[in-house]
């Protein structure tokens, strides 16, 4: 059963169960019902089925009527507490049965479209630490600050939970001002904290990299990761060729993607990519083209040159992105930050 059906560029759906702790978190809280489904499209006869769906924008809507109606504005982090109180999930149990935290960050890495098709979640180690990002594969800035709270306090909460620690000491940053939370963000996960950095991202010591997890076991492992694997190829499976080729732009550097490069990452010839985008109306250029406009104004709003800015963006010069910008928003980048600014 699908409750709204729409056309949107990043239209996505999702089961209603999904909803539901955070429907029942902020109900125990005292919000009215009533008052957090307001404009969603969602009644109450809705929570009580089991196959139901609900669209991206009806998601996101709920959200924000959650950050505006909570007494507690960082919600989201109880919220993610929970997420693992039932342990039974699959990415859940496969994470439990890694040796350590370096393994399992790797794997949230691997295996993230079965965590969350909202993220590009990427696990990096380098000699004494390591760094896990995320960034947003959607438009959807009021709700962030939302999703990477309950994101960060998911694996916070886990990685506690399977070393057997009272404490896991990682330094967070965020991209958001943290007005109004940045006591219950100390109080939750440490004093190491930063915010309006350029990304959310976890910074991870070498000596919490290497703590043993009390649920290791080898052959769960493998039982596990296999079924991973299989979920895995069914959610590639289902994904539409744009949103494929969407996803590996997003996952690279603009600067170093190409149409070549997609195409054997797809495990096809440049050929046949261009045979099933022209199938379904699109060419790469026009989606590497919208993902350089959905991330420019993020990019401008940091203090940095417009050159760098066109850099990152995979133009060979600032003229050759100033153009662009232009066509996009019929202002040149230099008059887009000086109105932002003011």
């Amino acid at each position: 059963m699908t409750l709204v059906s729409i056309q949107s560029d990043q239209a996505f759906s999702l089961g209603i169960g999904k909803i539901k702790p955070l429907v029942k978190l902020l109900a125990n809280d005292g919000v009215k019902l009533a008052d957090l489904l307001m404009g969603t499209g969602i009644q109450l006869n809705h929570l009580a089925l089991y196959d139901a769906t609900i669209q991206h924008w009806q998601y996101f809507k709920l959200i924000e009527n959650a950050q505006k109606l909570s007494p507690d504005p960082a919600f989201a982090l109880r919220l993610g507490e929970q997420l693992y109180i039932n342990h039974d999930g699959l990415l859940a149990c496969r994470v439990m049965s890694c040796q350590n935290p370096s393994q399992a960050m790797r794997l949230l890495s691997d295996y993230q479209s079965l965590l969350t098709t909202l993220f590009h979640l990427k696990f990096t180690e380098q000699s004494e630490l390591a760094v896990f990002s995320a960034n947003p594969l959607f438009d959807f800035e009021p709700c962030l600050p939302y999703f990477i709270e309950y994101t960060f306090a998911s694996i916070y909460a886990l990685g506690k939970f399977c070393t057997a620690s009272q404490e896991f000491p990682m330094r967070y940053e965020f991209t958001h001002d943290g007005t109004n939370k940045r006591a219950r963000y100390h109080a939750f996960f440490g004093d190491d904290i930063q915010f309006n950095c350029r990304q959310n991202r976890v910074i991870i010591p070498r000596q919490i990299l290497a703590m043993p997890f009390i649920f290791a076991n080898e052959d769960s492992a493998q039982k596990n990761d296999k079924l991973c694997q299989d979920k895995i190829r069914l959610v590639h499976q289902n994904t539409s060729i744009i949103e494929q080729v969407r996803q590996h732009i997003i996952k690279t550097q603009f600067s170093e993607t190409s149409l070549n490069s997609v195409a054997a990452k797809l495990c096809m010839s440049p050929r046949t990519l261009r045979r099933h985008l022209n199938a379904e109306n699109v060419s790469y250029k026009a989606l590497l083209e919208k993902e350089r406009k959905r991330l420019v104004r993020r990019q401008l709003n940091r203090p940095i040159a417009i050159k760098q800015v066109a850099a990152e963006l995979g133009y060979s010069d600032a003229s050759s992105f100033s153009r662009a910008f232009k066509t996009w928003f019929g202002i040149s980048p230099q008059t887009y930050r000086a109105q932002h600014h003011t």
